[in-house]
This record gives structure tokens, C-alpha cells and sequence, in this order.
């Protein structure tokens, strides 16, 4: 019988190692759950944190774009002028409307925006910028306008999505 284990302290042995497996699993699953819970809580926080700080952006963005003073006239080259002004109800949107045209800008095509806005109420969207509509020749594009410096203001416009340009305005002095 020396040649042969004794049963019951294999199992005895196998028993023991299973159940430290078992308790460690247990344990190592528990942590994990509690890691994650953390981890989900920690997730929430962050989101609301996150979302609050964005609406507050959002409610400040009227006052931050207000604080820039744009009105007057602008140009993009010396063949037109735009007027900006603050409009709106409570005059903290941007419109810019089409002043003058000379040389090759007063054309047949574009006579009929003399004096018409082509950016009408276009919405602050962070300190020196504005974000709206702009409408020409029959379309409608999204514009953003940004405030470069004191007096030089780049205009993006896109069509379609794909179909962009670009023009920096110049303040007349």
C-alpha cells in the first residue's frame, strides 16, 4: 500500500486548491464588478460634468460674442463693401449686408444684392465667432464667420457640404 496515495488526502489536497480557486474567482469577480461600478459611477460623473460645462458654453456664448465689436464696414477687395451690424431681438446676432459694388463686382449678376443681407442673424457661437446662414445666387450655405483679429474676419461658406470657400474681410478704416 506504500506505493498507492492515500485517497483522502488527495481529495483533502484537490479539495483545498479548488476552493482557494473558487474563493479567489469569487473574489477576483467581485472586484471586477466593484472596478466597473466604480468605473460606471466615475462615467456618470464625468458626463454630467461634462454636459453641464457644455450647456454652460452654450448660454455663455451670446455674451462671449457680444463683447467683440464688428460693426461697421468691411471688405474682401476693393471691388465691394459689406456693412456688419448686430441685429436680431436682443442685437447679439451678426448680419452683414452688401453695400457697394465696383468694378467687375458691379456686374448684372450681382446688382440685385445691393443692399440685401447675405448673412442675416447669424447666431454667436464662442468669443468672436458666429455661425448662420448665407444666401446667394438661389442657394443657402452654412457660414461661419471668425474673428481673426481686430480688424480681419474670415467667412467660411459651404453648399452642399462639399462645396466651401473661403474670403477674409478687411475693416475699412
Amino acid at each position: 500500500m506504500g506505493d498507492v496515495p492515500d485517497t483522502r488526502k488527495l481529495l483533502t489536497r484537490r479539495d483545498k486548491q479548488m476552493t482557494n480557486s473558487f474563493i479567489l474567482a469569487t473574489l477576483s469577480r467581485r472586484s471586477e464588478m466593484l472596478r466597473a461600478g466604480l468605473l460606471e459611477r466615475q462615467m456618470k460623473i464625468f458626463w454630467k460634468a461634462g454636459l453641464g460645462l457644455a450647456m454652460a458654453a452654450a448660454m455663455a456664448a451670446p455674451s462671449l460674442a457680444q463683447g467683440v465689436d464688428v460693426t461697421g464696414m468691411w471688405r474682401p477687395d476693393k471691388n465691394s463693401d459689406y456693412e456688419m451690424s448686430m441685429c436680431g431681438k436682443d442685437n447679439a446676432q451678426l448680419c452683414i449686408k452688401v453695400v457697394a459694388l465696383r468694378g467687375n463686382m458691379d456686374s448684372d449678376k450681382n446688382r440685385p444684392y445691393l443692399n440685401t443681407y447675405l448673412i442675416d442673424k447669424a447666431k454667436p457661437s464662442g468669443q468672436g465667432r458666429w455661425k448662420g446662414k448665407l444666401s446667394l445666387f438661389g442657394q443657402t450655405g452654412d457660414a461661419t464667420l471668425t474673428l481673426k483679429g481686430a480688424n480681419t474676419m474670415n467667412v467660411k461658406a459651404c453648399a452642399y457640404i462639399v462645396v466651401c470657400r473661403e474670403i477674409t474681410l478687411t475693416r475699412v478704416q
